[in-house]
């Protein structure tokens, strides 16, 4: 035996030691457990032999079958047994039973005939064939009535076929009582000043003086007090009078379209719709009903909360809202289809009970502007014309939810078709909302032969002149004026919520004065007014008159001290009788004096202007 050197069998065990370690570690990097697909094993390595798993089918798994071999050697590929299926061929006689399943395995076949099983047959059974095989002629099985003698028949001859026919025709629509679109000729526009503030007296002003020649106006009032302001306001700026009339008629707020009667032509006469006003205001609430009973109209409530500037009409059966309805009528039904089948019938049926009380055709609704308060139609379209609308429009770069809501309402406005023609629709572009306030241009006073576009201060110049050329283009016979409403801004109104329009057929009350015999009352008035003050101790002008000053003497207030408390004085500022209520501490050293001094005599005095302030809401006339 020969002698191999020491050399020899060193070098011989590192490569075998390497090459077991290179194999072990290569084989680490190709279990199935690290990659979804294993590539190919290197040549050189020892075989792995790792069984895959077995494949979830019905019959013989591969591994269970006679010739399996293991991997790693050729495997034969895997079949389904090829037993023979009959497959049933469509019947195109078939017609499926009316409410119920076909076949005997429960599941519903389209287009084969019933009673067919499709399950695979075995090697040795041959073909079922159809043992219910379906008439080709079907039978037409007619449902029993249980009242065939009455029932009407179904093979109609002519003439009954003719009264059958008619009785159920759809009713025509009737066009009366029709509500009238405010474009058609007016008999006036009535305004009032139950709460008018004497910084609003301006908004009157041009309304009056613009609407010369044009419209008569018509001025609620409360008291002959009212009425003498009201005239001296006139007198003061020279505004034209000739065509302005009063009426005396008690009411809580200046916004007649909100609550006001909605005046709709009849066929023999006149009729006010009262709707629902879900208020605390009784004068306002119970205004359409006085003025139906004073005018001699026929009056018809509805039972749904509706504010006037939500609800606008074409004259022709076409009227437009704002989705605020569904708000202020909320109605829900007990559906199983889910909530918003649920609501969606209520809206369908809100929708439905006011057009069938307000006599429309047709009733769209749009969407309201987002942060608006008033969520009415008003505030974002108008209609010039039957066929006609005008809807607002905004700069989608100042705001794009408001921009996209008003293209919608506009497109949805285009779709409807008026004596079959597609309703015309034009834009004008309003300004982005300033806090909570909007100045809109479709919230106006329109007649057959004005339009009052309102504006404020804060608007673009040059979007004010472009929707007044917008007017003017649309409108060429029409006067077309701007109204200042800059001081009404925080009360979220605007020159259409605050008037009504009364058409041309409707009948004025008995009793309204004009401006001439509106002087004479106001002279009355002043002459008692001034005898009451005169006669009057605890009146107003005979109270302790006094500038008082501040502790920092920054500020100075002209005021009659009406009312004092331990360490509070009540006072009312000459220029505007506005009521003050102030700390005796805030007042300068020399007015503490006087005030101590008079102590006395302001709580005596002003017992009878607390109980007049109380009486009159905090207001002082």
């Amino acid at each position: 035996m020969p002698k191999f050197p020491l050399r020899f069998f060193a070098a011989t065990f590192l490569v075998g030691s390497l090459t077991f370690l290179l194999a072990q570690d290569t084989s680490a990097q190709y279990r199935p457990g690290f990659y979804p697909q294993q590539p190919i094993r290197p040549s050189w390595a020892p075989p792995r032999y790792t069984q895959p798993p077995v494949p979830q089918r019905g019959g013989l798994s591969p591994y269970q079958r006679p010739g399996f071999q293991r991997p790693g050697y050729q495997v034969q590929p895997y079949f389904r047994p090829n037993y023979p299926t009959y497959r049933p061929q469509p019947n195109p006689n078939f017609l499926p039973r009316p409410g119920g399943t076909n076949g005997t395995n429960g599941s519903q076949h389209r287009g084969l005939p019933p009673n067919v099983n499709t399950q695979p047959l075995r090697p040795d059974q041959p073909p079922r064939q159809n043992r219910n095989p379906l008439a080709k002629t079907p039978t037409l099985i007619k449902p029993d009535r249980p009242n065939a003698d009455t029932a009407p028949s179904m093979n109609l001859t002519p003439a009954d076929s003719k009264s059958t026919l008619t009785e159920q025709a759809p009713k025509e629509y009737s066009l009366y009582p029709r509500m009238v679109a405010e474009f058609e000729p007016q008999r006036a526009i009535v305004l009032s000043v139950s709460d008018l503030q004497p910084h609003h007296s301006h908004v009157l002003t041009q309304i009056v003086k613009e609407s010369a020649g044009h419209a008569d106006i018509l001025i609620l009032y409360n008291t002959d007090q009212q009425l003498k302001q009201t005239v001296e306001i006139f007198d003061e700026k020279n505004v034209p009078i000739d065509h302005v009339s009063f009426y005396k008629l008690r009411l809580d707020t200046v916004w007649l379209r909100d609550f006001g009667p909605r005046i709709a032509e009849d066929e023999n006469g006149i009729r006010s719709i009262d709707f629902y006003y879900h208020g605390v205001r009784p004068f306002d609430d119970s205004f359409p009903e006085r003025w139906a009973c004073k005018t001699k109209g026929k009056l018809t409530k509805v039972p749904w909360t509706l504010q006037g500037g939500n609800l606008i009409s074409n004259g022709q059966g076409i009227g437009i809202a704002s989705s605020r309805i569904f708000t202020d009528n909320s109605v829900s039904f007990t559906s199983t289809t889910g909530y918003r089948a649920s609501t969606n019938e209520g809206r369908a049926f809100i929708t439905k009970e006011i057009k069938k009380l307000c006599n429309l055709k047709d009733l769209v609704i749009l969407e309201p502007l987002r942060n608006e308060s008033t969520k009415h139609v008003d505030m974002f379209a108008a209609f010039l014309a039957p066929d006609h609308v005008l809807v607002a429009s905004v700069d989608p770069r100042s705001d794009s939810v408001n921009s996209r809501i008003l293209d919608w309402n506009a497109k949805k406005l285009s779709e409807l078709t008026v004596d079959g023609k597609r309703m015309r629709v034009d834009r004008i572009q309003i300004p982005p909302r300033d806090g909570k306030a909007w100045s809109t241009y479709t919230n106006a006073i329109f007649t057959d032969r004005l339009v009052l576009m309102p504006t404020m201060s804060s608007d673009s110049k040059a979007i004010v002149d472009k929707a007044y050329a917008k007017y003017q283009r649309l409108l060429p016979n029409h006067h077309i004026a701007k109204i200042d409403i800059t001081s009404m801004k925080k009360l979220q109104g605007s020159l259409h919520c605050m008037s009504l329009n009364l058409p041309a057929f409707a009948e004025l009350p008995e009793g309204v004065i004009s401006f001439a015999k509106a002087e004479q009352i106001a002279a009355r008035t002043r002459e008692k007014v001034d005898k009451k003050k005169k006669d009057n101790p605890h009146a107003i002008e005979n109270q302790l008159r006094k500038v008082f000053q501040s502790a920092s003497g920054e500020h100075l207030v002209d005021a009659f001290a009406v009312g004092i408390d331990r360490d509070t004085i009540t006072l009312i500022r000459t220029n505007d009788y506005k009521l003050l209520r102030i700390r005796i501490s805030s007042i300068c050293q020399t007015d503490i004096y006087w005030v101590e001094r008079n102590r006395k005599k302001i709580r005596e005095k002003g017992a009878y202007v607390k109980s007049y302030v109380n009486s009159n809401r905090g207001r002082i006339e």
